[in-house]
């Protein structure tokens, strides 16, 4: 029995520009089960919001899908009309965008944006859209929710801007819920709270969640899998324990590196400073990717075989996939 309620094919999204074509995606395959939560990671410019972006087909130009399938419960999303996807867009798959304040309409209220969704999808009367717009703002911890239903956007903190994308995702009760970046430009505190309310309405709600993040720290605790993108590659898909305790791909090595850790060694009576790590170079450009994996300008453990062939997806025996030629049997 197929338990996946979405499973990405070898999709490729590309964007035609003066330059050439920047090819954002490029074969991305992964698949997300009923209820989970799936993480996906890398450095700005991977692929990872044009990915997400692609599932929602809210790819405009000079972008095009040029191939692949999206299949959410077992029906090909890039396949369907354009009435028939904006039925499933906000309603059965649903969508927290990066910055709540661009996202907003600024001369509309909380309670028109809110109300406005669950109205055209589950074709409710304005004063029952009313309720259930209060009812979602309590869920997600907005004092005085009935007010609130007056506010705009710019008289809202960003926290409280952050909330109401959230509850805008989740009124219609969707299946698969992605939060691209939703933790971008608040403090830490409020990122807490932003990820403890996914949590909950995540248990609450029993649905899937896609985590987009540049930031491997705030996964660790939130996701129980994790897919880390290079370059519009998955170069790893691993349980997140895993990525943890023993990641597998040289890039996913180098971006753990990179994290601050309260374990370094200090000594009280004679402090110092822990640099943090870098990965040297940078991400090649996605006009001319070179030959060959992708990461071997920049790797410590880059062989000849690396800068002459793309290696494959290896699944290893624990069911993890790495795709790098130090996994390969005949490397």
């Amino acid at each position: 029995m197929n338990n996946n309620i979405l499973e990405v094919k070898n999709l490729s999204t590309h964007f035609f520009t003066d330059d050439g074509v920047v090819k954002a995606a490029d074969g991305v395959s992964f698949s997300l089960k009923k209820g989970e939560t799936l993480a996906i990671v890398g450095e700005s410019g991977c692929g990872k919001s044009v990915t997400s972006l692609s599932i929602m087909r809210l790819i405009s130009y000079p972008g095009k899908i040029v191939s692949g399938e999206i299949l959410f419960k077992d029906k090909n999303i890039l396949a369907l009309s354009a009435e028939e996807i904006r039925k499933i867009r906000g309603n059965e798959i649903s969508m927290i965008f990066q910055d709540p304040f661009t996202s907003l309409n600024p001369v509309f209220t909380i309670g028109d944006q809110l109300t406005e969704a669950v109205m055209l999808h589950q074709n409710l009367t304005a004063n029952e859209a009313k309720e259930k717009a209060i009812e979602v703002l309590k869920k997600v911890n907005i004092a005085s929710p009935g007010k609130r239903m007056n506010s705009y956007p710019h008289e809202l903190s960003g926290g409280m801007r952050q909330r109401v994308m959230i509850a805008m995702s989740i009124i219609c009760g969707p299946e698969i819920l992605i939060a691209d970046e939703p933790t971008t430009a608040l403090d830490v505190t409020i990122q807490a709270q932003i990820l403890e309310l996914m949590g909950q309405l995540k248990n609450d709600m029993g649905a899937a969640v896609i985590l987009i993040t540049h930031n491997l720290g705030i996964v660790a605790g939130f996701c129980e899998k994790t897919l880390v993108m290079y370059a519009g590659n998955i170069v790893e898909e691993s349980l997140t324990r895993d990525i943890f305790n023993d990641p597998k791909h040289p890039y996913t090595k180098a971006l753990l590196r990179c994290l601050p850790r309260l374990d370094d060694s200090h000594d009280v009576r004679a402090p110092h400073v822990v640099p943090l790590h870098s990965i040297n170079g940078q991400p090649p450009s996605l006009i001319n990717i070179p030959k060959g994996c992708r990461f071997a300008p920049r790797c410590s453990q880059v062989m000849d075989i690396c800068r002459e062939k793309e290696p494959d997806m290896i699944e290893l025996k624990d069911k993890n996939k790495v795709r790098c030629w130090l996994y390969a049997k005949n490397s």
